[in-house]
């Protein structure tokens, strides 16, 4: 069985990456990448935790 990824270890290893590059502009895709990785990491924490949108909440919607 794979283990679930680590967006927040790829986060700080591309940006640790970003911060050496010379190029600006790869620079900052690079950045772009690592927000986009954490807000993925905050996802699965939230998911983790127990966080449920109440459009997915079954307990919030009307018996049929």
């Amino acid at each position: 069985m794979s283990q679930a990824p680590n967006f927040r270890v790829w986060a700080a290893r591309l940006a640790s990456k970003a911060d050496k590059e010379t190029d600006p502009r790869e620079s900052l895709r690079l950045m772009s990448i690592v927000e986009y990785w954490k807000r993925l990491a905050d996802l699965d924490d939230w998911e983790r935790d127990g966080f449920r949108p109440v459009s997915e909440d079954i307990s919030h919607q009307r018996p049929s």
